[in-house]
């Protein structure tokens, strides 16, 4: 819940968000979206007053938008000398997938003065479940968001001080069919000088944040003719990083960032065959979870993209060290996460009024309008 308050006199502005139990990063409420259906979310806006206000009116609105903020330079040509000008910029960009705007009725005591009371509105919205999950980091970031603004009396546009409260909702979308992921295994070969095949499987090119993925590691024999054929290949380690990749865009510019973070990064040394005739061995990686990982996606602005790299790390009797890497390209994509609906709402439920019922414990000694809708 936001809230403003005025302490010199009762003046509240508060929304609410319920989402249950559900609760996301840094307290946020908790929206899981599944690929079948569309997500339900709903809040409660309050504005209560003692005393008659000075304001125009109380909007509701709501945006679930994506975008990035970055600074760069933009070369321009200038007159004399016709030479390239370096000129550092602020470089953004938003891409809206859903706004909405509702109005609070409200009594005036006279015009641009709301009557003391309270008053109450339920909003809602449906999300797509295609959109996708929120995240946030230095350049990009993908935002659902609810907005209450008092609008005060005086004056117009950027000139008018108007009090606003927002709510962000924390919403993980999940690409998982209901009938679960199809284990499609996925398998990258490389060769080591060319002499031994080294192949890396993963069950689905599908991970879930959170997952415990198994991770199978093998070692083919050795290639008949090569160099190395009859050596024994010693494995010292195998290390494990998932690499998270955001790459930002903005308007007006081919100004692009791009920023690499790894993640995992695991470890193993011990317990590797010695063999040219080839073994394997499972290796279980443990995802992180959001928002430190963000699901993969692809917008006008922002993309995040995964890759699991994989090195190894070897020697023979001949070789001291060596390593070979193998990057294999995954798909991040929050659980499939069983959800518990509001009340009254079915699957027969046309449409959002249908599921919006009235509180009845907002009793107040001030007088009280209330409209719920959506």
């Amino acid at each position: 819940m936001m809230m403003f308050k005025d302490s010199s006199k009762v003046k509240n502005l508060t929304i609410h968000v319920d989402t249950g139990a559900t609760i996301g990063p840094k307290g946020l409420p908790l929206v899981c979206g599944r690929s079948e259906e569309l997500s339900l979310v709903q809040a409660t806006v309050s504005f209560e007053t003692s005393h008659d206000c000075k304001a125009k009116g109380i909007e509701v609105s709501f945006k679930a938008a994506s975008g990035t903020l970055y600074y760069g330079k933009l070369f321009s040509i200038s007159a004399r000398p016709a030479t390239p000008e370096e000129v550092t910029l602020r470089l953004e960009g938003e891409q809206v997938y859903l706004s909405k705007h509702w109005d609070i009725g409200v009594q005036f005591a006279k015009p641009g003065s709301i009557a003391k009371g309270t008053y109450t509105r339920q909003v809602a919205v449906l999300l797509d479940p295609t959109l996708p999950s929120s995240t946030s980091h230095i350049n990009g970031w993908v935002k659902y968001e609810f907005e209450a603004r008092l609008k005060e009396a005086k004056g117009f546009g950027i000139g008018r001080h108007d009090t606003v409260v927002t709510q962000e909702v924390w919403v993980l979308n999940s690409s998982v069919p209901a009938m679960g992921l199809i284990d499609i295994p996925v398998a990258v070969k490389a060769h080591w000088r060319r002499s031994v095949p080294f192949v890396v499987t993963l069950p689905s090119k599908t991970l879930c944040l959170d997952q415990v993925v198994p991770i199978n590691i093998a070692q083919m024999p050795f290639i008949t003719g090569t160099e190395l054929e009859g050596q024994g290949v010693l494995v010292n380690s195998v290390n494990f990083v998932l690499q998270e990749t955001r790459t930002a865009r903005a308007l007006y510019t081919r100004d692009v960032r791009q920023l690499a973070e790894r993640f995992v990064d695991l470890t193993v040394n011990t317990g590797w065959e010695q063999s040219s005739e080839g073994w394997e061995r499972t290796i279980y990686v443990s995802m992180p979870s959001s928002p430190a990982l963000s699901a993969s996606m692809t917008s006008r602005y922002l993309d995040v993209v995964h890759c699991l790299v994989v090195t190894i790390e070897l020697r023979t009797n001949k070789i001291k060290t060596d390593r070979i890497v193998v990057n294999v390209d995954v798909d991040i994509t929050p659980p499939r996460t069983i959800l518990t609906p509001p009340p009254g709402y079915n699957d027969e439920t046309q449409n959002v009024d249908a599921v919006l019922g009235i509180p009845t414990d907002l009793t107040d000694e001030l007088p009280s309008y209330a409209r719920y809708e959506a």
